[in-house]
């Protein structure tokens, strides 16, 4: 995984009762403020190693949406929604992201 930014989600049919009001809330959050994360479906088999990669970084299985940056050329887990929302609410995602991308 290259990109700076990943978002970890679910598209699972099953899944998107739970996790779809999040996730979209996620992604409408990341367009307002121009932040476009590759995204890893984390309920795809071909994407299984990423997931569980990206799930060993956070220590969150099955949470979903995850953020991750990419801080000196290695993916460090950076938000989970809940930080995601409160960040947004207090104005410093973006500054967040940026400075834990530096």
């Amino acid at each position: 995984i290259d990109s700076p930014l990943v978002a970890l989600v679910s598209l699972f049919p099953e899944s998107l009762h739970a996790y779809l009001p999040k996730q979209n809330r996620a992604l409408l959050i990341f367009n307002a403020l121009g932040i476009e994360p590759l995204y890893v479906d984390g309920s795809n088999p071909d994407e299984r190693e990423r997931r569980d990669e990206l799930f060993r970084l956070s220590g969150k299985r099955g949470v979903y949406p995850q953020l991750f940056v990419r801080k000196q050329g290695k993916l460090e887990f950076f938000a989970d929604f809940d930080r995601i929302e409160l960040l947004n609410d207090c104005d410093t995602l973006k500054e967040e992201l940026e400075a834990a991308c530096r």
